[in-house]
């Protein structure tokens, strides 16, 4: 690796912390065909331990892909077991969204910011996504083609100034958030929403760089989408700041081939002999968590209470590194044992004795 090359600046969208650096270095130097991930630079941590795990683009091993339907990632995409779930559940669905904030390059301009959010969209085709209802009443999905999504009308300017303090620009972005999600709208394609904070100094203090607040709808994101998004971002952001044609990396199997092949995986003999198995599982006990049974036209998102609770950092440790380590498993698999344990307890204080939770 050529230390010069890949050297960061402050151009790039960026995360905080560290991960300004690791994003950043990523970014650009896969933007020059050399491949690695932000976890092998804070592993790493030097330019001869990142050259160890690197690869050139286009001299890595041929993965095995799937072979594409007709129209590729554009057309009727087959709803998963989840959209499934959601689209025919009580209540609305257009608020189901997830959202990232990144700090902006200072000086970042309306145009270049516009042409890189639309360049992400057209490359990554369910971003293009609508919902829609089929004659017989059945939800469905279909992907629309590149340059179907009017960026500039879904990109959300919010001109503050410079000096507001960390509280006020909390509460700012959080009332923004919320209107934000009022605009998500699937069954319109409106499946995405950026808001773009904009700070004006009225004195001789330096620039504040802007924050871009991106909200999409959980249709079309997840927690693993974001590290393929952000850095296709940066990318985009750098090679347009530079006056160069966006290229962004080929995609591999799309969403519209996953999901229909997720639908043929379903009926494949071998999963339909397990139907017998989670079925069984499903028909334990599982006693009330409240005084009565929940009601999902009472029981919304729009009832809920929020919760903050800090962790000291030994637990933090020992949550994302040491006990996934110790059980050979993922963050997830500890909080959740650590929510049965949780919840076995709360209802033995309450009298009720019960060693699993379903």
């Amino acid at each position: 690796l050529n230390m010069e090359r890949v050297s960061v600046d402050e151009s790039f969208f960026a995360l905080g912390g560290d991960s300004i650096v690791s994003i950043q270095l990523v970014s650009r130097a896969r933007a020059r065909g050399i491949s690695f991930t932000p976890r092998d630079v804070f592993e790493r941590k030097s330019v001869s331990g990142l050259a160890e795990v690197a690869t050139i683009l286009g001299e890595t091993v041929e993965r095995p892909t799937v072979e594409e339907l007709a129209g590729g990632g554009v057309g009727p995409l087959a709803l998963t077991p989840i959209m499934k779930s959601i689209l025919e559940g009580p209540g609305g669905f257009s608020r189901f969204a997830q959202s990232v904030a990144v700090v902006l390059p200072t000086g970042i301009d309306h145009g270049l910011l516009s042409r890189t959010l639309a360049a992400v969209v057209d490359h990554h085709d369910v971003l293009r996504s609508v919902v829609e209802r089929a004659a017989g009443g059945e939800w469905t999905f279909r992907v629309r083609e590149p340059g179907t999504v009017d960026i500039d009308e879904l990109l959300v300017r919010v001109v503050s100034d410079a000096a507001i303090d960390d509280s006020a620009l909390r509460a700012r972005a959080e009332d923004a958030l919320d209107a934000a999600k009022d605009r998500l709208d699937p069954e319109s394609g409106r499946m995405l929403e950026a808001i773009w904070f904009d700070f004006e100094s009225k004195g001789s203090g330096a620039p504040r760089p802007g924050i871009l607040l991106i909200v999409a709808h959980h249709f079309v994101v997840d927690g693993v989408s974001w590290r393929i998004l952000l850095p296709d971002l940066a990318i985009a952001w750098g090679q347009g700041a530079a006056e160069q044609a966006i290229a962004l990396a080929p995609v591999g199997t799309s969403m519209r081939r996953w999901a229909h092949g997720l639908v043929d995986a379903a009926h494949d003999s071998a999963r339909e002999a397990e139907v017998t198995l989670w079925t069984e599982i499903l028909t334990g006990a599982d006693p009330l968590l409240g005084i009565r049974p929940f009601d999902p036209h009472v029981d919304t998102l729009s009832t809920t209470d929020r919760v903050d609770a800090e962790l000291s950092e030994s637990v933090t440790e020992a949550v994302l590194t040491q006990v996934p380590g110790a059980f050979n498993g993922g963050v997830n698999d500890g909080l959740l044992a650590a929510l049965a344990l949780a919840l076995t307890k709360w209802r033995s204080r309450r009298g009720t004795e019960h060693a699993e939770v379903l």
